[in-house]
């Protein structure tokens, strides 16, 4: 499979790849680089000794602000399956 990147550095993953992987919007990947290929690894998928690279260059006050939001964000899923129909602030 090959996809093509964008003037912004966006590149699309295939459908067949997402689903394979199990995918979704807004997922987060780990991006590396090994030798001449990019590498990306959806972040649940990543192993505690990889945190190191994850974290790499960055606070700790930024590290606690995007768990935060990944917190924001999980409950907010939550209360949407929760409570399906129903408008919940997040």
């Amino acid at each position: 499979m090959t996809t093509r990147m964008s003037s912004k550095g966006q590149v699309v993953i295939p459908i067949a790849v997402r689903r394979k992987l199990r995918l979704v919007r807004d997922a987060e990947l780990l991006v590396e680089v090994e030798g001449d290929r990019v590498v990306l690894t959806p972040l649940e998928n990543v192993s505690w000794r990889d945190l190191p690279k994850v974290f790499a260059g960055r606070g700790a006050g930024e590290v606690y602000a995007d768990l935060e939001e990944d917190r924001r964000r999980e409950r907010a899923r939550d209360d949407r399956l929760m409570h399906p129909g129903k408008t919940v602030r997040s």
